[in-house]
């Protein structure tokens, strides 16, 4: 039950990381390309801090391995806090495509 939380936690940053990118044209649905587009076009960059952008790579880390490795273990703790750091990055991300749209009129 919690991995299958910690996946969907995972897919709403998937998603929302999805939106920004399609307003610079971009589109992938390869989970590796998508992160590491927006690392180098947005984190390295900085126009989202280091400490948001490592929320998306660690929520992926862990659904990966909550999907397809046996034995791994996610405490009920653990979920909830990837769920509130989640919740903080969209919040960001979100009002990035806002600002975004607002200036593309």
């Amino acid at each position: 039950m919690l991995s299958a939380a910690m996946n969907r936690i995972y897919y709403a940053g998937f998603y929302i990381v999805s939106a920004l990118v399609l307003l610079d044209g971009f589109s992938t649905s390869k989970h590796r390309q998508l992160i590491g587009y927006f690392n180098k076009n947005y984190i390295k960059t900085g126009k989202v801090p280091i400490d948001l952008g490592e929320i998306l790579d660690e929520s992926y880390n862990n659904r990966v391995a909550a999907d397809y490795h046996d034995f791994v273990y996610l405490t009920k703790t653990q979920v909830e806090e990837f769920f509130n750091q989640m919740k903080d990055f969209i919040s960001f991300i979100d009002q990035m495509i806002q600002n975004r749209i607002k200036e593309q009129g």
